[in-house]
């Protein structure tokens, strides 16, 4: 099944000069000391046009779908990119490609760029 890009964006915060992260306790310590900013899209800008996300170079994002997934509890689901988006450096899921049954909701997609290009994000409906 396709999913599509939702509207709702988050990366870390830009200049966090010295900060370390030590995930030795299994959990991720920067989730709550605010160091995240979210950015939710209009369906259109002002303009009429469809606002977009710009990932830079070297830049990760997490990104949700727009549609929420019911898995059931007999099976799993595995979140894949396309080899047309890893062309450009485009790759979708770091990590966690796995999402476990009896999960409900929308899919965090770990969104990275590693080309030499900025990539413009759009969701469409």
């Amino acid at each position: 099944m396709d999913l599509r890009l939702g509207f709702s964006f988050t990366l870390l915060k830009e200049n966090l000069h010295g900060v370390k992260v030590s995930l030795a306790n299994g959990r991720n310590p920067i989730e709550s000391a605010g160091f995240y900013l979210t950015r939710d899209l209009k369906e259109k800008d002002e303009l009429g046009q469809p606002e977009t996300f710009t990932l830079k170079p070297k830049m990760f994002v997490l990104a949700m779908t727009y549609e929420k997934v019911t898995m059931p509890l007999n099976m799993i689901a595995r979140i894949e990119g396309r080899s047309t988006y890893a062309r450009v450096g485009l790759s979708m899921h770091q990590t966690v490609p796995w999402i476990q049954q009896g999960w409900e909701g929308q899919i965090a997609l770990e969104i990275m760029n590693n080309g030499p290009l900025p990539i413009e994000l759009t969701p469409i409906l």
